[in-house]
């Protein structure tokens, strides 16, 4: 199973599309201040609402492909690889969101079958 990402996607529809598609997970993008985003443009909408390739400086268009056999933090090296974003994936582990190293190792497809187990 896996899941292409399109970067005309605002960022909301980025994280539902994604929680959707592997459930017991969550994309979440935090923002340091230190990233490489078009952030000096005037955007139309609010920044969830943003399509990433407006976020993202000039002639970074790829897609995102994400295949449940990575693990959570190759999804995140993609984010951050392809555009610029400080992607974080989290397992629900009885009942919150966490991240720890045996998350980061694990593929989705393990995070969403046992998340409940880590």
């Amino acid at each position: 199973m896996s899941l292409h990402l399109h970067s005309n996607a605002p960022l909301f529809e980025i994280q539902s599309g994604f929680s959707k598609k592997f459930p017991g997970l969550k994309l979440d993008f935090i923002f340091e201040g230190d990233e490489k985003l078009n952030l000096s443009a005037h955007h139309k909408y609010s920044f969830a609402n943003t399509p990433v390739e407006e976020l993202t400086q000039p002639g970074i268009t790829k897609d995102i492909i994400i295949d449940e056999l990575m693990t959570t933090k190759e999804v995140e090296e993609l984010f951050e690889m392809n555009w610029h974003l400080p992607a974080k994936v989290y397992v629900e582990i009885g009942g919150y969101w966490q991240k720890n190293r045996k998350t980061e190792c694990s593929s989705l497809q393990e995070c969403m079958v046992s998340h409940a187990d880590f």
